[in-house]
This record gives C-alpha cells, sequence and structure tokens, in this order.
C-alpha cells in the first residue's frame, strides 16, 4: 500500500487591485515499489 500526503498549496489570486491568499488542499500519493 501507498501513502498519502496532504499539502496546503499557497495560490495568490488576483482580483482587480487586490491580492487575495488562498490555500488549496493537494493529495500527493507515493505508491510503494
Amino acid at each position: 500500500m501507498g501513502s498519502a500526503m496532504y499539502v496546503d498549496v499557497h495560490w495568490w489570486c488576483y482580483t482587480g487591485d487586490l491580492i487575495t491568499p488562498r490555500f488549496n488542499h493537494v493529495v500527493i500519493y507515493t505508491p510503494d515499489e
């Protein structure tokens, strides 16, 4: 079985004159060889 790791990825969203930081959850799966 592999392992899944949850990582918070920081995205900068440019909306007009505002810069809004957003956090998205990304799952990284690493299978065992």
